[in-house]
């Protein structure tokens, strides 16, 4: 299990994510092709919770596995299932949410999380404290400076566990400014990871979560908020 060092945050976070998030939209608008999506498409900013719940009951069989690991058998089984119109934009959101286990592993390589808030794992136990290390099977938590931690299985851990995660991530993305990664490219990657809460949280079916994140990504970029009415509900 590798150590955290202490590498500045832009430097250790960067090339990961340019290569993860960036297949979800370019980071620079002016060379991608306009998709205006407006008039066939659900606000994600606005919509109620109720709403967005009915839009999506034809993908009520989505797989959702508690650790983040997918089966592709399954999920392809799965799409196979849908009417033909749906199964090419369904299939487009999988290809993004299904990296995000590895997206959180590879955070881990090179930092730590402190956990906001007390956080109840699957057994009802509840954990704090500062995740410090982690691998594709395991999580150790670190209270105060001993060095002492525990271990925790990624099953252990509940979908909101691995949201927190995420969002710290995309909040510190939020304060950079200089270094070697401007706070423009800072905040495009930080669109980037709330775009991925966004498309995340609506396959688990947390639709407010999911609406709360899309409202922080186009609160950044203005720019995306048809692209992502269009990825979320065409």
């Amino acid at each position: 299990m590798k150590k955290a060092v202490g590498y500045p945050f832009e430097v250790r976070y960067i090339f990961f994510a340019a290569v993860f998030l960036g297949i979800i939209f370019n980071l620079y608008p002016e060379d991608a092709d306009a998709v205006n999506a407006a008039d066939s498409a659900p606000d994600i900013c606005a919509i109620e919770e109720e709403a967005y719940e009915e839009l999506r009951e034809p993908y009520a069989q989505r797989p959702r596995p508690g650790a983040l690991v997918f089966n592709e058998r399954e999920v392809g089984k799965y799409i196979d299932s849908l009417p033909a119109d749906l199964r090419e934009s369904e299939r487009k959101r999988y290809d993004i949410i299904k990296g995000a286990k590895e997206h959180i592993i590879k955070l881990f390589e090179r930092n730590t999380v402190d956990l906001k808030d007390s956080v109840r794992l699957r057994s009802g136990k509840t954990i704090s404290g500062t995740i410090a290390l982690a691998n594709d099977k395991v999580f150790i938590v670190r209270k105060g400076k001993s060095g002492k931690g525990k271990t925790y299985k990624w099953e252990d851990l509940p979908f909101k566990g691995y949201v927190d995660i995420l969002e710290d991530f995309a909040a510190r993305r939020m304060k950079i400014s200089g270094g070697s990664v401007s706070r423009e490219e800072s905040q495009k990657y930080a669109a980037n990871d709330y775009i991925l809460l966004t498309l995340l949280c609506d396959w688990y079916a947390e639709y407010k979560m999911s609406s709360e994140f899309a409202r922080k990504a186009v609160s950044i970029r203005p720019d995306i908020k048809d692209q992502l009415n269009d990825l979320v509900f065409k």
